[in-house]
């Protein structure tokens, strides 16, 4: 699974401009940072506020960020 086909994880360069009410505002500063000013910014990742309900994370969110952990670092497992 590539990181644009997630569907509560998007990486600081990718959050189109819709999402921007449910990944917050330090998240959506950078990204801003990043496609409006050009502005070297690390990579990072961020989980939308979708992934919570009722203060729990949703299962769905946890199998996209083990399989992003696992991406990330394949010779560990989780």
């Amino acid at each position: 699974m590539a990181a644009n086909d997630y569907k509560y994880i998007y990486t600081l360069k990718s959050i189109p401009k819709e999402k921007s009410s449910v990944i917050g505002g330090k998240a959506a500063s950078l990204s801003r940072m990043i496609s409006d000013l050009s502005l070297p910014v690390p990579s990072g990742y961020v989980l939308i506020s979708d992934a919570i309900e009722n203060g729990e994370v949703r299962e769905e969110a946890l199998a996209e960020i083990s399989d992003l952990i696992t991406r990330l670092s394949p010779r560990h497992t989780f």
